[in-house]
């Protein structure tokens, strides 16, 4: 049997861990450490809004369009009247637009206009929207005069 002292001896050596590593590895190791705790960073705060107009805000400016969050089934449309300088589309409830003009709706949708210019011939047009068509141009034919 074991004599007290070889016992108390095994327990001071069970107790006691051994952590040899090399500098090459305890680099590699809070590298990678660094790099969790700033990932970790980035992913939860928010950006704070800039005054100088940096990537977080869009701000307005002339001449260019922010293109618009539309929902999946609604539709822009946009009429054409190549040509045709002072060309009117007029809606089924009586609204008048300048062409180009962007119809808007959902899928499905039937709309019903007039095309209207001083010099040429009314167009009645009535068209569906979908996905397939995201602009239509006209041409209108001129009136003769005799």
């Amino acid at each position: 049997m074991p004599s007290e002292k070889v016992k108390q001896e095994v327990k001071k050596q069970e107790r006691k861990i051994k952590f040899s590593l090399t500098p090459k590895q305890l680099f590699i190791g809070l590298t990678g450490i660094a790099v969790m705790i700033i990932g970790i960073i980035q992913l939860t705060r928010t950006p704070a809004p800039t005054q100088t107009g940096g990537d977080d805000i869009q701000q307005d400016k002339p001449g260019i369009e922010k293109p618009a969050i539309i929902p999946a089934n609604q539709r822009n449309i946009k009429i054409y009247v190549p040509g045709v300088e002072n060309a009117m589309i007029i809606l089924s409830n009586g609204e008048q637009h300048a062409a180009p003009y962007v119809i808007s709706g959902k899928d499905g949708d039937v709309v019903e206009f007039t095309i209207r210019a001083n010099g040429y011939m009314e167009r009645q047009e009535r068209i569906e929207l979908n996905h397939r068509r995201s602009s239509f141009e006209y041409s209108l034919e001129k009136m003769n005069n005799n």
